[in-house]
């Protein structure tokens, strides 16, 4: 059996069913054999509910004594921890209340052989053989089926915009809260004291007010969801500025001369990425602020008038991508870097112009 044919690949993570080994990023992970087989079964039926009695055939010989649930239970907790999921939030497993478990993450198949989860069951060699051509069939009708999905995509309805926002003034720089429940946005408003940031609950139309600048935007969440970072423009400066989500005083976190408004969190909470002009000088960098210490670390060396905006960190953190753009904005691509510094690599070369 070669690699590429025993190995379930879901968002960062790989599991190789040949060596038991989970990994994340090419890196193993350490996670006990029982949750192994948990998610070796899950992976086999993805989208699938797979039931407890499923997991106890699965993990124990019926004359094994043991406490099953609680194994269940263990097997799984530890498997979310290794995942970083939450059985509140899931993004990979699913709870079924007195049923189960269900895999809802998408997932790429071990091709070309029956999983080694099925043998696990000695399963007789007709039986076997019959499983496999049955593997075989189902890799066919995929390769057909895919063949016409575009002529299928052609006719399906299109998708439809929902506002998140119902207000007549002007609403903009939108960022979901890490549980997707709330929208924190800036508006714009003639009234005295309307304009500032905001946090509106998803499907509701109750409002709260962070801020009262005019000069407010960009808001970036803490991965916890607790704070808002957000810029502010006021007497010839930039300014950064962090608020309780649920209000409270701000707390001003760095000035410097003018330069692009976009935040963005790290996933361990403890930096804020941004733009910043560089003294006497027509170019912008990547920067990295201390929440903790308030010191600054640049993390890009633009040359000639290059602008780099627009920083965002990867899902697991440890990079991150930006635009750098020429100084009349007629020509932006994206490069992505490690979070911790190095060589930007260019992913993009269209060189699409900014407006």
């Amino acid at each position: 059996m070669t690699r590429s044919s025993s190995v379930y690949r879901f968002g960062i993570f790989e599991l190789d069913l040949r060596s038991g080994e989970l990994r994340k990023n090419g890196t193993r992970l350490k996670i006990q054999e029982q949750s192994i087989q948990v998610l070796a079964l899950l992976l086999a039926h993805p989208g699938e509910p797979v039931t407890r009695d499923e997991l106890r055939n699965q993990l124990w010989p019926a004359d094994t004594f043991v406490d099953f649930d609680h194994s269940i239970n263990a097997a799984i907790k530890r498997l979310r921890e290794a995942l970083s999921d939450d059985a509140e939030n899931p993004r990979f497993i699913e709870t079924l209340p007195r049923r189960g478990y269900r895999f809802i993450a998408p997932v790429t198949s071990p091709g070309g052989e029956t999983p080694e989860i099925w043998k696990t069951h000695n399963l007789p060699q007709p039986i076997f053989y019959l499983f496999t051509f049955l593997a075989v069939i189902a890799g066919v009708a995929g390769t057909v089926w895919l063949y016409f999905a575009r002529d299928v995509e052609s006719r399906l309805p299109p998708v439809r915009v929902v506002p998140l926002t119902s207000l007549s003034d002007r609403t903009r720089d939108g960022s979901l809260s890490p549980d997707g429940n709330e929208l924190a946005f800036r508006r714009d408003s003639d009234l005295p004291g309307v304009s500032g940031i905001y946090v509106k609950q998803i499907g509701s139309e109750h409002l709260l007010q962070l801020t009262s600048g005019t000069a407010d935007g960009a808001p970036s969440w803490s991965p916890d969801g607790r704070s808002i970072a957000f810029s502010r423009y006021e007497n010839g400066l930039h300014e950064i500025y962090v608020v309780g989500a649920i209000g409270g005083a701000e707390r001003k976190l760095y000035s410097s001369e003018p330069s692009y408004p976009d935040l963005n969190w790290s996933r361990d909470g403890k930096f804020i990425a941004f733009s910043a002009k560089e003294p006497n000088q027509n170019t912008y960098s990547i920067n990295l602020l201390s929440v903790e210490n308030l010191e600054t670390r640049k993390l890009t060396e633009p040359i000639s008038e290059q602008q780099d905006w627009g920083p965002a960190f990867s899902p697991n953190g440890e990079e991150l991508a930006f635009v750098r753009s020429n100084g009349a904005l007629t020509i932006a691509d994206i490069f992505i870097l490690p979070a911790k510094g190095g060589t930007p690599r260019r992913l993009t070369f269209d060189k699409t112009g900014h407006s």
